[in-house]
């Protein structure tokens, strides 16, 4: 059975949950900004602690010659783990973001490109869908990227600034 992700990443693997359910492990494999790397992200560990997101370099290798003369290259990564280097350019004037804060605005960005509802609860549904606890720390996120200017929340609405001012 298939299981991968879907062009929007905030709205989880394409395929049926019951084989989501049925796995040990699951990571998510995807590149790393304007680098030649590729990052590494465990999204589902069933019996043991996650590992942490670690990014890795990949460098070009020459394969063979073909019968042409040219030189065929590929990429081969190295395995030698670093920490990520990776940053939404909206989200890189907030000092202090945390891995859930970036989910929290790439959801909020999903759900407003798509011109779905925005609201606290469909939120905190989307992030307990990917197995994120938003019980003790959802409020503090949204309210972080309120205070940077990047959200407004009117009640149960949730709306990206830019889009507001871009539309006014």
């Amino acid at each position: 059975m298939a299981y991968r992700s879907g062009k929007d990443e905030a709205t989880g693997a394409r395929g049926s949950s019951a084989f989501r359910a049925a796995l040990d492990a699951e990571f998510q494999v995807k590149r790393e900004d304007e680098n030649i790397a590729l990052i590494l992200s465990c999204t589902k560990m069933k019996d043991a602690e996650e590992p942490k997101r670690r990014a890795y370099d990949l460098q070009p290798v020459r394969l063979f010659t073909d019968e042409e003369g040219e030189e065929i290259h590929s990429l081969a990564v190295r395995d030698v783990a670093r920490d990520v280097d990776e940053h939404d350019p909206h989200l890189s004037s907030i000092p202090n973001l945390s891995e859930n804060h970036a989910t929290l605005w790439a959801l909020i960005r999903s759900r407003t490109e798509n011109g779905d509802a925005c609201t606290r609860a469909l939120l905190r549904d989307d992030m307990k869908a990917m197995g994120i606890n938003v019980s003790k720390n959802f409020s503090r996120w949204l309210a972080k990227l309120e205070s940077h200017g990047m959200v407004t929340v009117n009640d149960e609405e949730i709306t990206i600034i830019s889009c507001r001012k871009s539309e006014g």
